[in-house]
């Protein structure tokens, strides 16, 4: 991720194109430093942090849709094109690409980077004050859960890796033999409902209401699913509540 000593002035014009960056621009900008956020950005269904988006113009990820609000920057965690790239050059725009996280550390670092980038430093301190108290917190004996989301079972790898933080390890269920009787069998200790979107599931989702599903003996935790979708900085706020639940 390149940075360039401008980028640190209160006036940088900066546009995101997708939603994980919008979640770093949201969350570490200066007011007045973002001239645009992706469409889902702007969503509430999508994004924890949509409302400071509001009066922010939405774009479809593509710099040719921000090239009119003429930012110095543009923020992505999605590879570029080499024809956009081109366009960008033209333009006298800078391409910031964010590292793909493998890890909620990596997410860390890409924090305190976007904190120097924005020239807020301090914004991004309570964050990392905040996940440094969580990672060095005494690590109570995990729990096997299952996650309920509106894609199956999975959280995804770097969700995971959140989660873990919070004491609390995500199954994996092998639904060769059918899921409900899969998700039955594993004999959760935990079980955690994403709300992402729930009275818009699929008819493959059906197998969340099954009666078995439903009986089974375990404490349940309804968690908000949007920061799951790109496990950046907004899943430490998943994270901090669950580590507050109370343990059987």
């Amino acid at each position: 991720m390149s940075a360039l000593p401008f980028l640190a002035s209160a006036a940088l014009r900066v546009a995101s194109l997708d939603l994980c960056a919008d979640e770093y621009a949201l969350l570490l900008a200066r007011e007045g430093q973002l001239v645009s956020v992706s469409h889902l950005g702007r969503d509430a269904q999508e994004n924890v942090l949509a409302a400071r988006a509001a009066d922010l113009p939405g774009n479809d990820g593509r710099i040719v849709d921000v090239a009119r609000l003429e930012p110095e920057l543009v923020l992505t965690s999605r590879p570029v094109g080499n024809g956009a790239r081109r366009l960008a050059e033209r333009l006298g725009i800078e391409i910031v690409t964010l590292p793909y996280a493998a890890s909620p550390r990596e997410v860390r670092r890409t924090v305190a980077r976007l904190g120097r980038l924005f020239g807020t430093p301090t914004r991004a301190r309570h964050w990392l004050d905040r996940f440094d108290r969580l990672a060095r917190a005494p690590r109570r004996p995990a729990q096997r859960a299952l996650f309920i989301g509106p894609g199956g079972t999975d959280p995804g790898t770097l969700a995971s890796g959140w989660l873990a933080l919070a004491g609390v390890d995500p199954m994996t269920i092998d639904t060769a033999r059918g899921r409900v009787e899969a998700v039955v069998e594993a004999r959760p200790e935990l079980i955690l409902e994403s709300r992402y979107r729930e009275g818009q599931w699929h008819r493959g989702g059906r197998w969340r209401e099954h009666p078995l599903v439903r009986r089974i003996d375990a404490p349940r935790h309804r968690v908000d699913g949007r920061p799951f979708i790109c496990g950046g900085p907004l899943m430490l706020d998943v994270v901090e509540r669950l580590g507050q639940r109370a343990r059987p």
